[in-house]
């Protein structure tokens, strides 16, 4: 049997989302013992950028770092996070970082869009607050349990 690595930090969540109370459920399943996740959580997308590239107020802010996973909603104020994913993909610091786009859309257009410009998966958000929980959960494992790419300890 394969023993996974002890992780010498706590995984990291960038959370992109623009409702309170959607990012407060999202905070409350990544915040889960025994193995809580460090969030930060911004609620438009140019401060997700500007958190990515450590610009504006994260550029010499303490406590910034790369996150190991982000989970991005897709219509958010001032960039969309179609455009954040676009801008992450092209960097080459940023564009192995896993992102799951959180949607409440079913377009087939939407879904398809995600993927092409590169996420990594793309997460409904459900009516019920129980599958909306259940869902995030399932999220939150599975990248608890895969191999993340190098490079999340950048800073």
């Amino acid at each position: 049997m394969i023993k996974m690595k002890k992780r010498d930090r706590p995984l990291r969540l960038l959370l992109v989302e623009d409702h309170p109370d959607d990012a407060k459920i999202a905070q409350m399943v990544f915040s889960k013992e025994p193995d809580p996740w460090e969030i930060v959580w911004v609620s438009d997308g140019q401060e997700a950028l500007d958190f990515l590239f450590k610009r504006g107020r994260y550029a010499d802010a303490e406590g910034t770092w790369t996150p190991d996973l982000v989970l991005l909603d897709i219509i958010l104020p001032k960039v969309r996070g179609y455009e954040v994913l676009e801008q992450m993909r092209q960097d080459p610091e940023l564009s192995l970082i896993p992102v799951v786009m959180w949607s409440i859309s079913l377009s087939s257009d939407s879904i398809e869009s995600s993927y092409r410009l590169g996420a990594n998966a793309y997460l409904l958000k459900f009516a019920s607050l129980r599958e909306m929980e259940e869902s995030l959960d399932l999220v939150r494992r599975f990248w608890e349990h895969v191999q993340l790419p190098p490079g999340g300890d950048r800073g």
